[in-house]
């Protein structure tokens, strides 16, 4: 038997309605990166009409869905979840948020069928589809480069590795949403630039975002496999939140196979140098 030194848990929000292309491949990504460290991974499944307890969860996931499904959760999200929720996340668990559930951070999600799903307001942003056509989608490949300063020298320290600054900038993705998410304060900055894809919206130029330790992102497919500095990045910071100085880095981890994922993508539009 294991003799684990440290012990993450991981709530998974609506597994069996909010997990398109591939998103439960991050819960999957973080509990084999964390194992292979000796870190012990447990995993709450919280559904609708479960009820959430406050400091019980390190990482929170909420991954996408389609309008219908949305709209199902959204009310329980905030009936059953939200005060809980936002207690633990000003309290600085980690989260990420994968698109329907970067949405319903936010305000407020408007499909194009003019149906509203009310967000828990934690991200300062609201989302509108323009319509239902299939040409109004945001659908294909998605790459970004991260501007946000915080996360870049949060990965530096969490990912110490003889990476180039420049990929370590880098993400990759799957992206497949209607909606259009705009920032409600202009003094917020999003957390990635898009060098390929639609993103946030088309004129904008930019995507996801990040208010405390909570991430929100447009990337499906599934996201961290393909990107193993941010998944370490996740579980870097929860293990600082935990155990403080009592935990000081994590183990390096062989990364090939992740890494030329990542670089196929970026080959595929030839960013490579760009990037």
């Amino acid at each position: 038997m294991a003799n684990y030194k440290f012990n993450l848990t991981i709530t998974h929000l609506y597994p069996e309605l909010m997990n398109l292309y591939g998103d439960i491949g991050n819960i999957i990504t973080l509990k084999k990166r964390a194992n292979l460290r000796n870190i012990k991974i447990k995993i709450n499944k919280i559904g609708l009409n479960d009820k959430l307890t406050t400091n019980s969860t390190d990482i929170y996931f909420l991954g996408g869905g389609q309008d219908s499904q949305q709209n199902l959760i959204a009310p329980d999200l905030i009936k059953n979840k939200k005060k809980a929720l936002l207690a633990d996340l000003n309290n600085n668990a980690v989260m990420l948020a994968i698109c329907g559930g970067y949405q319903l951070l936010g305000k407020y999600y408007l499909n194009g069928n003019k149906e509203k799903s009310k967000g828990v307001g934690f991200f300062p942003i609201e989302t509108i589809a323009p319509g239902t056509n299939v040409k109004q989608r945001a659908i294909g490949d998605i790459i970004t480069e991260i501007i946000d300063k915080k996360t870049l020298e949060e990965i530096k320290r969490a990912y110490q590795y003889k990476i180039p600054t420049k990929l370590i900038k880098s993400l990759v993705g799957f992206e497949n949403h209607s909606g259009r998410t705009r920032l409600l304060n202009s003094k917020q900055k999003h957390l990635n630039k898009v060098i390929y894809g639609i993103g946030d919206s088309e004129k904008q130029g930019f995507e996801g975002f990040r208010k405390k330790n909570v991430f929100g992102t447009y990337m499906h497919g599934s996201f961290l496999p393909k990107n193993p500095h941010f998944a370490d990045l996740l579980l870097y910071l929860a293990l600082k939140r935990k155990y403080e100085d009592n935990f000081q880095k994590l183990q390096q981890l062989d990364d090939k196979l992740e890494w030329q994922a990542h670089k196929f993508i970026l080959a595929r539009y030839n960013l490579n140098a760009k990037i």
